[in-house]
């Protein structure tokens, strides 16, 4: 493949003459087409097993590595996967191909014909709260629970997870992972899940929980599909002790190879879309399945009120995703879906709560997915009350802008249950507006996890309630702006803010 590019490379130094343009196109699609032939030889998986081995060894992975993804991960992305590449769609998305045939509804065309008839942009900063009534409802995100967690073991193993039975026990000066967990490369304990449970079941007046996915543990090389289901499973079950709906998505872990997922309707992945149903079955509706059986996606209108929350599958948004490379403007028709349910909740007089597992424009965000789905929240931003995601492991927010950068709507990035990435366990309660379904605030709360393995004994607390935190009236746009607006360049230094915002970041 990297003879293919050098070739191109050569081809573009001829300058960028209509000649030169063409000739660099068909030599993209030809290159292509050519490795695609290459890959259906039936001896390519092994010699390719073989060569990652050789490659993974020399960067300075470890053996365990290196052979689990040799024997689990890369018969999958040469036979399943790559195999899928389409040609005419991986050149113009690489800028190689730029004739009119290969454009794929460019995105000036498309924000075009989906702006043209916008209302006004309107906030509902001045709809009348009615905080006597307001909902609650949890979100948790990345819980990550790791089956093989052990107290006892080494914290650094040189693998990319430690803190289990493979990690070894070390020596009397090595630090050891205590019996709730470790803050650094370890994920999370069964007993550490367990007790996010215990703590959340004093909310006795959810309304509904959110879980933003991601069950499995980082040992991406040695996963499997049944240990997969295993952990969704296993928390699902957990989350029926709160006795409220529980609304959830897929997160990119849930993939096999992690982020991988068929998005060209072959069905590769029903096994994951199948295991995810079972397990939620006691909050999904046949029409709810029936959507969640077509792309990973759903809707459902939370009883007793006008709120529609939209669910949405991380895996047509990721550019990692490698089936993606043969479709990557509207996999499996989701943003289509996705503005077919806007307009039907415009239609509606509905208000909208968004969630996904993948924030916008983080990586690995496919860029042109992002931009289509962007226009979309632009469009509808008078109903969306807010957006929801996890997948980063840490609590930010951020202000979305729309045409003239004008600030239109909040996204939140909510902080993980595990603690790898070197953050103690947490989760939020958001609290909006039974009337308008304004958000108002949020509570987040958090385990100590060094205290809790000292004391032996789980030690949950409210890390903080944002508006006090931040001294703000609400979570309205206006709050943001005027806290992004003390978040500024010249706070890094001595700006109280912004000292607070970095504290909540590291927590």
């Amino acid at each position: 493949m990297n003879r293919i590019f050098v070739i191109l490379v050569v081809i573009l130094s001829l300058g960028s003459t209509c000649l030169a343009r063409s000739l660099i196109c068909n030599a993209c699609i030809s290159g292509i087409e050519t490795y695609k032939s290459y890959l259906r030889s039936g001896s390519v998986v092994e010699a390719e097993k073989r060569k990652y081995y050789e490659r993974c060894i020399k960067s300075g992975s470890s053996r365990l590595f290196c052979a689990g993804r040799r024997d689990n991960v890369v018969p999958y992305e040469y036979k399943a996967q790559i195999s899928k590449y389409n040609s005419d769609e991986m050149c113009w998305s690489y800028g190689l191909c730029t004739d009119v045939k290969y454009v794929k509804d460019p995105h000036k065309s498309y924000a075009a014909k989906v702006l043209a008839h916008s209302p006004p942009y309107t906030t509902y900063e001045g709809l009348a709260p009615n905080r006597s009534k307001p909902i609650k409802f949890l979100v948790v995100t990345d819980i990550h629970m790791d089956f093989d967690y052990r107290e006892g073991k080494k914290v650094t193993c040189g693998e990319s997870i430690c803190c289990r039975t493979t990690s070894g026990n070390g020596g009397p000066g090595d630090e050891h992972s205590g019996l709730y967990g470790h803050i650094g490369k370890c994920d999370l304990p069964v007993i550490t899940t367990q007790s996010f449970i215990d703590h959340a079941t004093k909310f006795t007046d959810l309304s509904f929980v959110l879980y933003l996915g991601d069950n499995p543990a980082h040992d991406m090389w040695e996963q499997k599909p049944e240990v997969h289901l295993k952990g969704l499973k296993k928390f699902t079950e957990m989350l029926k002790v709160l006795k409220v709906p529980v609304y959830s998505v897929l997160g990119n872990h849930e993939g096999y190879p992690c982020d991988q997922f068929d998005a060209t309707g072959a069905n590769q992945h029903q096994w994951v879309i199948e295991g995810a149903l079972d397990a939620w079955r006691d909050w999904f509706t046949p029409q709810m399945k029936e959507t969640f059986r077509r792309n990973g996606c759903y809707s459902v209108v939370v009883p007793g009120t006008t709120l529609k929350l939209i669910a949405l599958t991380p895996f047509t948004m990721m550019s990692s995703n490698r089936y993606l490379w043969g479709n990557q403007t509207d996999p499996l028709g989701v943003l289509k879906w996705f503005e077919e349910e806007l307009h039907d909740g415009e239609e509606k007089g509905q208000s909208v709560i968004i969630f996904s597992h993948l924030p916008p424009n983080h990586p690995p965000f496919n860029p042109y997915w992002s931009e289509r789905y962007l226009v979309l929240v632009e469009r509808y931003t008078n109903i969306i009350r807010g957006l929801l995601y996890g997948h980063v492991h840490q609590d930010y927010f951020t202000i979305l802008r729309g045409r003239n950068h004008q600030p239109i709507n909040i996204a939140y990035t909510c902080p993980s249950l595990t603690t790898y990435t070197y953050n103690n366990p947490a989760y939020r309660v958001f609290e909006i507006d039974g009337n308008t379904y304004k958000f108002l605030d949020y509570v987040q709360y958090s385990m100590n996890i060094e205290q809790s393995n000292r004391e032996r004994r789980p030690l949950w607390k409210q890390s903080y309630r944002f508006t006090e935190y931040y001294n703000v009236p609400s979570l309205s746009v206006r709050s943001h702006l005027l806290l992004r607006n003390e978040i500024s360049v010249s706070c890094w230094r001595k700006c109280r803010t912004m000292r607070q915002y970095v504290r909540r970041l590291s927590s």
